[in-house]
Parts: C-alpha cells; structure tokens; sequence
C-alpha cells in the first residue's frame, strides 16, 4: 500500500515509465505500455433505469490503442478520517478508444486516459481506460434517459482490459469531464449499459 505524498489531491509527475507510483512496487506506467486485451466484441446490456432490468441487448465492440510519450501522473494513497481509502493510482494520456454498438446508440470515439490502481491485495491491480465527454458531443443515437435530472449531462465510456474477464460501462454523470480523466474516479454517474451482459 502506497505511504502517501505531499500533494495527494493533484498528484505528481512521473518521468520515468517503470518508476513506482507513491512507491508501490509494480504500480508503473511500463505496465500500461504492456497491456493486453485492448480490443473486445461482445454483448452490452442496456439498463431501463425505471425497472433496473435489461431493456434491450446489443453488440458491442471497443478498441483501445495506448501510445508512447504520454504525461503519467501519480496520485498518492490516502485515508481521509470517516472516508473510504483512496488507494494509489496513476494516469497515462496517451491512448484513444472506440466504443460502437450495433444498435448504434454508441458509435464514439477519441483520446482516452488509461489508469491503473492500486486495490486492497498487495500486488494486484486494476486497468481501466475511461473517455468522457458532454452528452452533446454524442455521434451515435445515445440520449440521457429522461428519467434523470438534466445535470446528468455527460458521458463516460470505460473499458477495462483483460485477456480473460475484460468488462465495461456506460454511464451519464454530473461530473465534468476533466474531473472523471484527471482524477481517475472512472465509477461516477449512474450506468446506462454494462458488458459483458448476464447470460440470458
């Protein structure tokens, strides 16, 4: 578990892509660089946020290409008194996603953040690609459901790679985009779809 910094709400800067973030062993921008699984097709479960059952299913497809000389920035472990820990993570913005669905409610895509996180088991952590935008921005046939207040107004797409459980969502979240990317907080809004879906 990291052991925190100085400025543990902005980060700092890393130069070195196999230099550990907050001094996390493994927690380094060479695993990013190293990552699998960066393409996916499957089903994607749409959400009828009125009943929270499966409205409708469709095909999805996501690519992810993670490029050299991106800025990586370290965000230190922190335990704030009454507040959930917040482990060490680090961001890499060197990458772009796509994210299409047959139906095309989803045909998006554009410069991403890769994050990487540190978890509660020593050693392991979690690989997340996020993108986040104003839902005016939208190219598919996506809308924010109307059954949310209209300060839901962006969107964010994140995939999770793997070459053996890969996993994704789409939400609308009231948060700014910047405040998703830059802050690594890749869980915020409420989900309007999710893949893999359940098996039927």
């Amino acid at each position: 578990m990291g052991g925190g910094g100085s400025n543990p709400t902005d980060g700092y800067v890393i130069q070195d892509t196999n230099e550990d973030c907050d001094g996390v062993d493994g927690l380094r921008a060479s695993v990013i660089l190293e990552a699998t699984g960066l393409s996916y097709e499957g089903d994607l479960s749409w959400t009828d946020l009125e009943t929270g059952y499966e409205a409708s299913r469709t095909i999805v497809q996501v690519e992810v290409a993670i490029g050299d000389g991106g800025s990586i920035t370290c965000i230190p472990f922190r335990h704030l008194p009454g507040q959930a820990p917040e482990y060490a993570r680090l961001s890499y913005d060197a990458a772009s996603m796509a994210m299409t669905t047959e139906d095309g409610r989803l045909d998006e895509s554009g410069p991403a953040v890769v994050w990487l996180s540190e978890t509660n088991s020593e050693g392991e952590f979690t690989l997340e690609v996020a993108r986040a935008f104003p839902s005016t921005e939208v190219s598919g046939e996506l809308e924010v459901p109307s059954v949310l207040s209209s300060d839901y107004d962006d969107i964010v797409l994140v995939y999770s790679p793997s070459e053996t459980t890969p996993l994704g969502h789409v939400s609308a979240a009231r948060e700014a985009p910047a405040e998703v990317l830059d802050g690594g907080d890749v869980n915020v809004g409420v989900p309007l779809g999710y893949f893999p879906a359940l098996p039927e």
